[in-house]
């Protein structure tokens, strides 16, 4: 996406099933600045979670760059202290963590991610759009029909509390790798490093994955999603 709009990216990966730890970033920050920061709390590809996210974040913000995490998979299923943390921009769905109905993306700015938005010279879109909703008058314009359903669903992350939340959603992940080690599966991201709301399990040799994964959905109507692309951060290595 950064790329579409013109950005000059770099591109941080690690190999496959590991996590971008605050060293490797802290090196790489050593090298050139940057204005935005880029990454995800969870990779649903390989189910790591960004276990060092707070010190990434803080890394980026000592060197002058914005930090924007996606937290599609993670938000209300495991602890993300926005302000805390010193993370600008925060976006999700509504389908995946928070459980909802397709339709709503949250997203949220920091008072420094706003004043960005505010100097583009370009026409921006959520300025366009913050425009018919005057927040600071106490008015409001409706524009678009609201996705009402999808919003008060959110209520019951509300009503649960996220501490009960939390736990929860942790509980019923290590009830799913027992049972998954017990059936001998091996689990693709490393205990310290994996994530409650995705698991994700390595395809046994001499399986083959989509024929697998048909067979769950037509028998026992089951849907096992596949994978489509590596786990990476924000920097592209040099070479």
């Amino acid at each position: 996406m950064a790329t579409g709009v013109g950005a000059d990216v770099d591109i941080l990966s690690v190999d496959d099933g590991l996590v971008v730890t605050a060293e490797q970033v802290a090196e790489r920050l050593k090298e050139r600045s940057y204005d935005v920061v880029t990454m995800v709390q969870g990779e649903t590809y390989s189910g790591v979670c960004t276990t060092e996210l707070p010190a990434i974040a803080q890394l980026c913000k000592q060197h002058g760059a914005l930090v924007v995490v996606d937290a599609v998979c993670t938000l209300s299923t495991m602890p993300l202290q926005k302000d805390d943390w010193g993370i600008d921009v925060v976006l999700t769905g509504s389908q995946k963590g928070l459980s909802s109905l397709p339709g709503v993306s949250p997203i949220t700015f920091s008072d420094a991610a706003w004043e960005q938005i505010e100097k583009h010279p370009g026409p921006s879109r959520i300025g366009v759009w913050m425009s018919f909703a005057l927040i600071n008058s106490g008015q409001s314009t409706i524009i678009t029909t609201a996705p009402v359903s999808g919003l008060l669903a959110l209520r019951l992350i509300c009503d649960e509390t996220l501490k009960r939340r939390f736990v929860r959603h942790e509980h019923c992940s290590l009830g799913l790798q027992y049972g998954i080690d017990n059936m001998g599966l091996k689990l693709k991201a490393h205990s310290s490093i994996r994530l409650n709301y995705v698991v994700a399990i390595e395809v046994p040799d001499g399986v083959h994955s989509e024929r697998a994964r048909n067979y769950m959905s037509s028998r026992y109507k089951v849907e096992i999603s596949g994978a489509f692309s590596l786990n990476y951060c924000p920097f592209r290595p040099e070479g």
